[in-house]
């Protein structure tokens, strides 16, 4: 082939020349395609010749940002333009990466357009010395607050700066900004990606190094205070603590409390779900093992195996859970008269003592269990028949007692000999007065010591309570543990609309006053 080109090339008069590679400037377009170092169409560092950059005539470059500085469009405004506008960035990618500069004239501009600066400039050309207070006579307090600085003001090329000397003993002129470019300022200092989001005290350093203007700390603390992004990253003053909130029970089964306990291991008999039951007078507990959480599965094991066995009580709360919160369980609440109540989105405080009675269980299986941990259903039964014959701490009986009216006969019962005799029998008629009259005392005794440690238990926690109240018609943030538990997300979503007010902890919130839906009822601590 090379061959064949040299034959080719002998028949033409030419003569060879080399050419630097710099000055090659006519190749062929065939033999050399157009190669973009950017994905931009409209990239303005390879379209716009009028870029500054900075000993390189090549504007794109695949080097790393910190070896070739980024390219700056200068931009100055007509200086006898009288109108006052700053441009914001805006965040597009069809917009190129530039800066506008201020120019002197645009800042004295904007100085003199402002009422209090005006005021001052105004001073500074009639007076050398400082004036007299009666010159500031109903003047506004940013007037008087540069009248009192009147020493450290001085007007170069006819802007005013204020002299501030650091900690090196280095003495600054500071820019008085005008009002129209003070949140241009702040968003530079503390929105912007090279400002990072900082908080008060950083941000008011960062202006303070560069501007002054009167009520300068007050402003930046209330712009950190209102930036949303702030509002969501941030901790902030933390979730609040409201005053316990109890509910009384005076008999069996008067209320009890309903959960999903899982995924667990998978066992043999193919269960991985635990359904938790628990009587807030008496804490009796039944648990079931099951393969599913559906609603049809939990509605089934709720009226077979607890209602046709201890009756129908008057209340059951529950979390906020798919299969509670079905269509099948609100109409068997609603045949069976039942009080169906639920806890507020994330707030398993609410439904304490059936979350309190899964980390038991979890404890007792978690030491029974083979090494594979797939036999923990067979255990179930018997450690739930220890937990119902211990006594327990705030009713001060066990739960057997409190439901059968007598102990529960244990193995060790029966080893040391200690059954129960029956030498004096009783008539079925005075058998069932004398029951009634024991539960009676005994439901009275546990109502007392129910009573005593509900009052231990809200002495203990209304101790650190922070309550916080909250208007209708006012904007919130919520908090929203699956993302907090991320890692660089936002916990606090929002800001969402308070509705309405239905307690003094409870809240009717939506995630924007014009839209139907999102909806929700929130807890405030």
């Amino acid at each position: 082939m090379v061959a064949r080109w040299i034959s080719v090339l002998d028949t033409y008069d030419m003569v060879l020349e080399h050419r630097r590679g710099a000055l090659h400037c006519n190749a062929d377009t065939l033999s050399r395609r157009p190669h973009r170092k950017c994905k931009r169409i409209d990239c303005p560092d390879c379209t716009n010749a009028d870029l500054l950059s900075v000993e390189n005539t090549e504007t794109c470059s695949t080097k790393a940002a910190s070896e070739i500085p980024t390219p700056i469009r200068v931009i100055q405004t007509d200086p006898g333009e009288t109108s006052i506008a700053v441009h914001d960035d805006v965040e597009d990618d069809s917009i190129p990466n530039w800066l506008s500069m201020w120019s002197e004239e645009q800042i004295s501009c904007w100085q003199k357009a402002d009422p209090d600066i005006k005021i001052i400039f105004e001073l500074k050309s009639l007076h050398l010395a400082k004036p007299p207070k009666e010159c500031i006579q109903g003047c506004s307090y940013s007037v008087r607050t540069l009248w009192n600085l009147w020493d450290l003001l001085i007007v170069q090329n006819n802007v005013l700066y204020y002299l501030f000397e650091t900690d090196t003993s280095e003495v600054k002129n500071l820019l008085i900004a005008p009002y129209v470019i003070r949140s241009k300022i702040l968003n530079h200092l503390h929105n912007a990606h090279v400002a990072g989001h900082l908080g008060r005290d950083k941000t008011l350093n960062s202006v303070r190094r560069r501007f002054f203007w009167p009520g300068m700390t007050s402003d930046v603390s209330q712009w950190c205070r209102t930036c949303n992004q702030c509002a969501q990253a941030k901790p902030g003053p933390g979730l609040g603590h409201y005053y316990l909130q109890q509910s009384t029970v005076g008999f069996p089964f008067d209320r009890i409390a309903i959960d999903i306990l899982g995924p667990c291991p998978v066992t043999r008999n193919a269960n991985e779900y635990l359904i938790v039951i628990t009587d807030y007078f008496t804490k009796w507990t039944e648990s079931f093992a099951v393969s599913n959480h559906t609603a049809l599965t939990v509605a089934d094991k709720l009226v077979t195996e607890v209602f046709c066995r201890f009756g129908v009580p008057s209340q059951l709360h529950s979390d906020q859970g798919r299969e509670f919160m079905s269509d099948l369980f609100t109409q068997i609440c609603v045949l069976l008269n039942i009080d169906k109540t639920r806890t507020c989105p994330y707030r398993p405080q609410s439904d304490g003592l059936v979350e309190r009675m899964n980390r038991t269980l979890i404890q007792m299986l978690s030491i029974f269990v083979n090494d594979n941990r797939n036999d923990w259903d067979d255990h179930l039964p018997y450690l739930l028949m220890a937990y119902r014959s211990t006594i327990q701490d705030s009713t001060g009986f066990a739960p057997h007692k409190l439901m059968f009216g007598r102990d529960m006969m244990c193995p060790i019962d029966i080893i040391s000999g200690f059954m129960p005799k029956n030498e004096n029998i009783l008539c079925p008629v005075q058998y069932v007065e004398w029951v009634k009259h024991t539960l009676s005392l005994t439901y009275e005794f546990v109502n007392s010591n129910l009573n005593r440690a509900a009052s231990r238990q809200k002495k203990n926690y209304d101790r650190g309570a922070k309550p916080r109240a909250f208007d209708e018609g006012s904007f919130v943030w919520r908090w929203y543990p699956p993302k907090a538990g991320l890692k660089l997300a936002l916990g606090w979503t929002g800001p969402y609309h308070v509705e309405k007010k239905l307690s003094d902890v409870l809240y009717k919130i939506r995630l924007l006053p014009e839209r139907r839906f999102f909806g929700r009822t929130c807890r405030s601590s």
